[in-house]
């Protein structure tokens, strides 16, 4: 699409923008996961430590070969970080100058990998010959996301799976489940994945017997019956919670006109710095979780009813 986009132009000297065509998460599956070349110095365990030093020769050769980097300092070039934990394992000259398109938008400093996959773990330290110094100097210091110049974007999904969707067409059914999330909630991860919350939501809707008491429901697909776009467009809220870092659950929400709720503390979710999300989604705080039922049933009707005709304003198509 940028391709054939009219504003696009040859001429570096009338670009307002420069878009860098560096495919990261290509290059981390299939090419460091399957073949056995190139790497970034060597070879290693980490494949987002070989993908951070990727991304500073690119940054290298663009600043040497051409003169536009150091003409605004990096602030014009565009990257884009779509794998897990977005642009946290990026190096610093990247994030701090340019502008960063995520699905990950983590806000705190002084971070640390959340993620639950091992060969994307950010925080282990890497030193061999190949790369004489600490590999996590690329980033460290740095930020995964700067709200005041980058975006949270969504991700994209097939038309298919949306199948079910009133807002793609397909008839209204009835809301009659109040929450609903069906996903990997954890039973074989490590205890961070997603920050524990899938879990702990998981434990305490069968302890609490949550699904038989308020028609929360919450599980994998041993727990709960086929047909995922069938039971969003019949639920009035649905889970947006991280993964190994992001997860599209607020596409699924948003385009099933069901009002998300979201659970990930000091994150962005997609383009809040543009929209006023709380105007149309509810933020319940990680330390809240034990209390999800009693807070969506506090929710007046008529209030709810208001968050989802906004949600008919913003759905993106």
């Amino acid at each position: 699409m940028l391709l054939y986009y009219p504003p696009r132009t040859f001429d570096p000297e009338q670009a307002d923008f420069f878009y860098v065509p560096l495919f990261i998460s290509c290059w981390l599956l299939p090419v460091w996961s399957i073949a056995d070349y190139p790497w970034w110095h060597g070879p290693s365990s980490i494949r987002v430590h070989q993908a951070s030093n990727l991304m500073l020769e690119v940054q290298q050769w663009l600043q040497k070969t051409h003169p536009w980097w150091d003409r605004r300092g990096g602030r014009d070039h565009v990257w884009l970080t779509p794998h897990d934990e977005g642009a946290c394992w990026a190096p610093r000259v990247i994030t701090d100058n340019s502008i960063i398109l995520t699905h990950w938008g983590r806000l705190d400093a002084n971070h640390t990998s959340n993620t639950a996959y091992g060969a994307d773990n950010y925080s282990e330290p890497i030193r061999n010959a190949w790369q004489k110094t600490d590999w996590r100097l690329n980033w460290q210091g740095g930020r995964c996301y700067h709200p005041d110049k980058d975006l949270v974007i969504p991700s994209w999904k097939p038309p298919h799976h949306f199948k079910a969707s009133p807002l793609m067409g397909a008839l209204p059914l009835e809301r009659d489940v109040l929450f609903y999330f069906k996903g990997d909630v954890g039973k074989s991860r490590l205890q961070w994945y997603s920050r524990g919350i899938r879990q702990k939501l998981y434990k305490l809707s069968i302890k609490e017997q949550w699904r038989e008491k308020y028609t929360v429901m919450i599980g994998d697909r041993n727990d709960l019956p086929p047909g995922y776009s069938e039971w969003l467009a019949r639920s009035k809220y649905c889970l947006v919670a991280p993964g190994d870092g992001w997860s599209g659950r607020m596409e699924d929400a948003i385009l099933h006109g069901c009002v998300p709720v979201i659970i990930m503390d000091q994150v962005h979710a997609v383009f809040e710095t543009i929209l006023d999300v709380d105007q149309f989604a509810v933020h319940i705080t990680e330390a809240q979780v034990a209390q999800l039922p009693t807070i969506l049933l506090s929710i007046p009707d008529d209030k709810w009813q208001r968050m989802q005709r906004r949600i008919t304003r913003i759905w993106h198509r």
